[in-house]
């Protein structure tokens, strides 16, 4: 095996953590060979349709060289030499996509709880939600700057929101656990003093 990947471009496009890639990497580079870790973002049975994405990074050379190759494949995007960016694209997306969703099932439990037709309402969450792309952006760039203001109104603000969020849910018998968890960030963050600052500045708190 090890003579007979050498001079050759591995190209994988299986799921696995950032670590995982950059490992595989290090095997195929000590063979002599060329390496691109790829990830599908869509359902397997729909590859080769343009809506399915594959993030890739890894050797820009074998990436380069192959592309049109890879392109029947699907959408693709090249995210740089490191062989684990790809994953990590991946893993992002795909996480950020799952806590989306689990969330929107949560409301669905709240508003039927409170005899609201569902698809009805998904109909009018949907237009709001496509307002959400400049918030994302404008709270990426205070995490990316460090200087957070009250984005979504000061946590001093929130803070009390969050209470009625909380004892609405818990009223009709849905959990709260996640809403509990941010009322506990936005309280820390408050009695550092930063009770002027915005949802944004929580991303302080994370990681630790």
């Amino acid at each position: 095996m090890d003579t007979a990947v050498a001079g050759k471009a591995l190209v994988n496009v299986t799921s696995g953590s950032p670590a995982q890639a950059r490992a595989h990497e290090r095997w195929a580079v000590e063979r002599g060979a060329q390496y691109i870790d790829g990830k599908v973002m869509g359902d397997p049975p729909d590859v080769g349709k343009p809506h399915v994405v594959f993030p890739f990074s890894g050797s820009r050379a074998a990436y380069e060289a192959h592309e049109p190759t890879l392109r029947v494949l699907g959408g693709i995007a090249y995210h740089g030499e490191d062989a684990g960016a790809a994953a990590v694209e991946f893993m992002a997306q795909v996480g950020m996509g799952f806590d989306l969703l689990l969330g929107f099932l949560h409301t669905l439990k709240l508003v039927q709880r409170e005899g609201v037709d569902v698809a009805a309402f998904t109909d009018r969450l949907a237009a709001s939600v496509a307002a959400y792309p400049p918030l994302l952006r404008s709270m990426a760039e205070a995490v990316k700057s460090g200087e957070y203001g009250p984005d979504l109104g000061s946590l001093d603000v929130q803070a009390a929101l969050m209470d009625d969020l909380i004892s609405h849910r818990e009223s009709v018998g849905v959990e709260a656990v996640r809403m509990r968890e941010v009322k506990t960030l936005m309280d820390h963050r408050i009695a550092a003093g930063h009770g002027a600052q915005g949802f944004s500045s929580l991303f302080e708190l994370l990681g630790k």
